[in-house]
């Protein structure tokens, strides 16, 4: 996954919605912040609304928008073979992959690795996030979808 990693300490350092850095997140990274924020440079994030999101970190574990009310996780599945046996209603909203919010804790750690792992094996990044989230069950703020400027 590339895309930009920033914590709580340098969000204030960059400019985040014209920065993008090309950094190669792997299942072996460890993040030394206590608050993260995954971006793949699509959609902006005004820096005072991250902050928020790193503020609200302090009693949530996963912060993800909507990315749009018209689409359901039974839009996105077509072929993908034993998902209801991790989703028993696949009637469900998706979220915005490219840029959610972390708290470096047991939950958001499992939830991350959770994520990479299933994104790799249905190679989607939205059904990967959908079944990290039924299965691990961190704490998650969810952002309207319009959160983010498009």
């Amino acid at each position: 996954m590339n895309g930009l990693f920033l914590t709580n300490k340098n969000v204030d350092k960059v400019k985040v919605s014209k920065t993008l850095l090309n950094l190669d997140l792997k299942l072996s990274d460890k993040f030394e912040e206590d608050k993260i924020f995954i971006w793949n440079g699509e959609p902006d994030i005004t820096p005072q609304r991250a902050n928020l999101c790193f503020g609200w970190l302090d009693s949530w574990e996963v912060i993800a928008a909507f990315k749009d009310y018209k689409i359901l996780l039974k839009d996105i599945i077509k072929t993908y073979i034993n998902i209801e046996k991790f989703i028993p209603d696949l009637r469900i909203p998706v979220y915005e992959t490219g840029a959610f919010f972390l708290r470096n804790n047991e939950a958001g750690n499992l939830f991350w690795n959770e994520f990479l792992n299933l994104s790799i094996e249905y190679e989607n990044n939205v059904v990967g996030f959908s079944i990290a989230l039924w299965k691990v069950k961190p704490f998650i703020l969810t952002l309207p979808c319009n959160w983010f400027v498009k």
